[in-house]
């Protein structure tokens, strides 16, 4: 069903995205902090980077199908804050925005992955270094 409540929902989805992403960066240093003593090895800091960069997908994936569903609806059906940011989006590439196609299954599934891949990092990162305590 397309109306501006599926529009909203993954506006707010989009937002997972911004805490995963700094935990991310966090994780990523702490991997390589790990990494440089020896604590760790290279695939700590390779599913680090991987968790990092789904995070920012997360955010991105949400926001064009978000994007995609609001050029369906007729502007009276969007909320002024989806206008403005319809509207900004075309101002700064109406090319690319014209061109987003909605898939939403895609957003769920790198936003599962993001967590996945952040779990398996956090889990690695206590348990290999937390081996000898």
């Amino acid at each position: 069903m397309l109306n501006s409540r599926w529009i909203q929902t993954h506006l707010r989805l989009r937002w997972i995205g911004v805490p995963l992403f700094f935990t991310g960066l966090a994780e990523l240093a702490y991997a390589i902090y790990g990494l440089s003593t020896g604590a760790l090895t290279w695939h700590v800091v390779l599913w680090a980077f991987g968790a990092t960069a789904t995070s920012l997908a997360t955010f991105g994936s949400h926001t064009e199908n978000a994007l995609a569903r609001m050029q369906a609806l007729k502007p009276a059906e969007l909320t002024q804050s989806m206008r403005a940011e319809l509207n900004w989006e075309l101002k700064r590439n109406r090319t690319a925005t014209l061109s987003l196609s909605s898939t939403p299954g895609t957003s769920v599934i790198v936003t599962l992955l993001a967590i996945t891949m952040h779990t398996l990092t956090i889990v690695t990162l206590v348990t290999q270094n937390c081996a000898g305590c």
